[in-house]
């Protein structure tokens, strides 16, 4: 039996991946602090010892391990989640009981889920007997419907599993379908629907042998319904021969199997799924793109969606520009540092990372302008707040150098607070924690680098 955990990991860059042939290991240098140096599979992909190196500061990181066939299947995979403390090299051990000789091993590093849902993979066991899924969300929490689709050689779906579950923000976890078709001829395909869309689709529907049983699986993207799922069952010769209904009740923006059950068995006949006595089409869901970790940066690093109004405590940490101790106005919002935009620029004025920060108010729009001396509106350093503040997700156009520009940002009290690591980016200069000391470290001699 394959071992998996569920796993989830700290905020920062999805690093790289090394192949490696049995009993081998290899060396893999990067440029950012976290680097893979080796993993040596034992054998038989029984147990991998991975070696990280850390150059920067502490992190919470998970390692994934895949293993493959020699057909370049995925055939298991295991993942361990620990600390690395600053500037160590630590090793990691992964076990893996798959024990065919012509196993090869991926190793990769997960550090920074980026945007969105990602499927880092899925694992048939053995002619769709069993799937587990692997997702992982850099945004907000979702409620997810995991489907797994099993194919015969010819094509055709022979059978169909869900499984509906939640993913935290910044979080991976294990979906586990489970399809007992067990042709060797088999293969998987797994689907992740993550918006509905607007009112009922019919995601898919399996007849597993001659209309001897069909699964319908629904996805309703409005308010709740009570529904009458009807399979119809035909000959050969367009026909008619057997019908069978199951009524139930779906969920709103939620995803459920009904089982209508028939029992006509030739194996010419052909199956028809009707929802409320109309026929619905199939839901166009995509295959989510099987993660890649060759590739640094999965996705493009844009702003998630955030509510419209969320709770902002005052950040506790110090903070420190350039070596001297700053107070500012700071808070704390979904783990994220948010700065006054103004109160920064203020502060990095007369810096070679000096910006100017610039009110549209006709347009409702923020400039930003990068090199320019900052124009004090008043207001600026008035000292951190006090007690929890309601932030209200900014609604105002950005631009930076006369260009549109998202960042993610609230509004609290008046004033406009954005993530700290976001304007150390987009400024380059550098952001770090000094987490001995619960210190933020703004420093504009250095570039930034993410954590």
């Amino acid at each position: 039996m394959l071992r998996k955990k569920i796993f989830s990991a700290a905020l920062a860059t999805v690093m790289m991946l090394a192949m490696l042939s049995i009993g081998g290991s290899t060396t893999v240098f990067a440029a950012s602090d976290l680097v893979l140096i080796s993993y040596t599979n034992d054998g038989s992909s029984a147990g991998v010892e991975a070696v990280v190196k850390n150059n920067g500061p502490a992190k919470d990181i998970t390692l994934v391990m895949n293993c493959y066939d020699e057909n370049g299947k995925i055939v298991a995979v295991d993942s361990v989640d620990e600390r690395i403390e600053a500037k160590i090299t630590k090793n990691f051990h992964l076990t893996n009981w798959a024990s065919m000789s012509g196993d090869r091993i991926e190793v990769f590093i997960i550090q920074n889920y980026g945007t969105g849902l990602m499927l880092a993979s899925h694992v048939n066991d053995a002619g769709c007997a069993g799937i587990d899924t692997v997702l992982t969300n850099g945004g907000p929490a979702k409620d997810v419907t995991v489907i797994a689709n099993c194919y015969n050689a010819n094509g055709m779906i022979i059978s169909t599993e869900s499984v509906d579950g939640r993913i935290e923000q910044n979080s991976s976890k294990i979906f586990k379908p489970i399809n007992w078709a067990s042709t060797s001829s088999t293969r998987v395909e797994v689907l992740v629907v993550e918006d509905y869309g607007t009112g009922l689709m019919l995601a898919s529907y399996v007849n597993d042998a001659g209309c001897a049983g069909i699964d319908t699986v629904l996805t309703n993207g409005g308010p709740a319904k009570d529904v009458k799922v009807i399979a119809n069952c035909y000959n050969a010769n367009g026909r008619i021969i057997s019908t069978e209904s199951v009524d139930g009740r779906i969920e709103q923006n939620s995803s459920k199997v009904f089982k209508p059950i028939n029992w006509a068995s030739a194996s010419s006949t052909r199956v028809e799924v009707l929802v409320d006595g109309g026929a619905l089409p199939l839901a166009n869901i995509p295959s989510i793109p099987i993660y890649d970790p060759t590739t640094v940066e999965q996705q493009p690093e844009t702003p998630a969606p955030v509510p419209t109004n969320t709770t902002a405590t005052p950040t506790s940490s110090s903070v420190t520009v350039n070596g001297k101790a700053i107070a500012f106005d700071a808070y704390n919002i979904n783990g994220n540092n948010y700065f006054k935009l103004r109160d920064l620029s203020y502060t990095l004025s007369s810096t070679g990372k000096q910006f100017e920060v610039g009110w549209d108010g006709a347009n409702n729009a923020i400039s930003l302008t990068s090199g320019k001396s900052y124009t004090p509106a008043g207001g600026e350093m008035t000292g951190k707040g006090s007690g929890n503040q309601t932030a209200t997700f900014t609604s105002s156009k950005i631009y930076l150098d006369g260009k549109e520009v998202s960042f993610t940002a609230y509004n609290i009290g008046g004033n406009n607070y954005f993530k700290l690591r976001d304007i150390g980016e987009t400024f380059d200069f550098n952001v770090s924690w000094d987490g001995a000391n619960n210190r933020i470290v703004i420093n504009t001699s250095e570039s930034y680098t993410r954590d």
